[in-house]
């Protein structure tokens, strides 16, 4: 929900559905349908509502088969939400089993890393508002116990420099 403070600044207000397993297609609708409502309907009444939502790499691969992404929006429409912000930090699973340094990987030597976060750019342009800004949150470059050497070093910015480029 988008809300004005004391200085005049325009800000959203979101819900992140991090809570919220995210591993597939199936889930993220679920999710949506099931535990949304209430929090939209105690927080924001009938005004707009912003999400932070919550796509594991097997979701964004769902989404972009053909009209997966227009059906996310619909849904998203008839809700009367809106997404301007994806958490793009577990690759994976998230909620089952012990999460610790696995939720760092892959990292940002990695190219699956690159795709992942370059499908998220593509489903939140998608879905982004007309005329909003949009983020995607990440993993930092690693996990600092997996010492990176030069040579992965040189990757990592190979890597950032690509996805920022798409």
């Amino acid at each position: 929900m988008r809300l004005t403070n004391a200085s005049g600044a325009i800000f959203d207000f979101s819900y992140c559905m991090n809570v919220h397993p995210g591993e597939s297609l199936d889930s993220l609708h679920s999710a949506l349908e099931q535990r949304v409502p209430p929090i939209h309907q105690a927080l924001a009444g009938h005004q707009p509502f912003g999400l932070g939502l919550r796509i594991a790499d097997d979701a964004s691969q769902e989404l972009l088969q053909p009209g997966k992404l227009a059906a996310l929006r619909s849904q998203l429409d008839a809700g009367n939400r809106y997404a301007f912000t994806i958490n793009g930090f577990p690759f994976g699973q998230f909620h089952q089993g012990v999460v610790k340094e696995n939720v760092y990987a892959p990292d940002w030597r990695t190219e699956a890393r690159v795709q992942y976060t370059c499908r998220l750019m593509d489903i939140l342009a998608h879905l982004l508002p007309e005329g909003a800004e949009g983020s995607i949150s990440t993993v930092p470059v690693s996990f600092k116990p997996w010492a990176i050497d030069l040579q992965e070093q040189q990757q990592v910015i190979q890597h950032l420099a690509a996805t920022v480029a798409h």
